[in-house]
C-alpha cells in the first residue's frame, strides 16, 4: 500500500489534537481519491451529535487552514463530518 503523503499525516494529527482540545474525541481516516491526487477525510466523532454540519465543517477547516499551505488544500477533496451512527456500516477505506 502507498504511503500517504505527508500533508495527509500532518492534517489527520492536527485534526485529531484540534478536536480534543474542544472536547470532542475523534478518529480520521484519509481516503486517496482514485485517479487523480486528492484525498478525502472521514472526521468520526460522538461529540458532532450536538453541532450543525456548518459549525462541524468550520471546526474541521479551520484546523486545516491553520496548518496547511494553499497548494496542501487544493489537495483535500472532502473533509467528511459524521457521528458513528452518521456513517453506519459504510466501509471508508479502499
Amino acid at each position: 500500500m502507498p504511503r500517504n503523503p505527508q500533508f495527509v499525516d500532518t492534517l489527520c494529527d492536527a485534526l485529531v489534537d484540534g478536536l480534543e482540545r474542544l472536547g470532542i474525541q475523534s478518529e480520521v481516516h484519509p481516503q486517496r481519491v482514485r485517479g487523480t491526487r486528492m484525498h478525502r477525510f472521514y472526521v468520526i466523532a460522538d461529540g458532532f451529535e450536538y453541532l450543525r454540519h456548518s459549525e462541524r465543517q468550520s471546526v474541521v477547516w479551520r484546523i486545516a487552514e491553520a496548518i496547511l499551505t494553499d497548494a496542501q488544500l487544493n489537495k483535500i477533496s472532502m473533509i467528511l463530518t459524521l457521528t458513528p451512527d452518521e456513517l453506519g456500516d459504510d466501509d471508508y477505506d479502499d
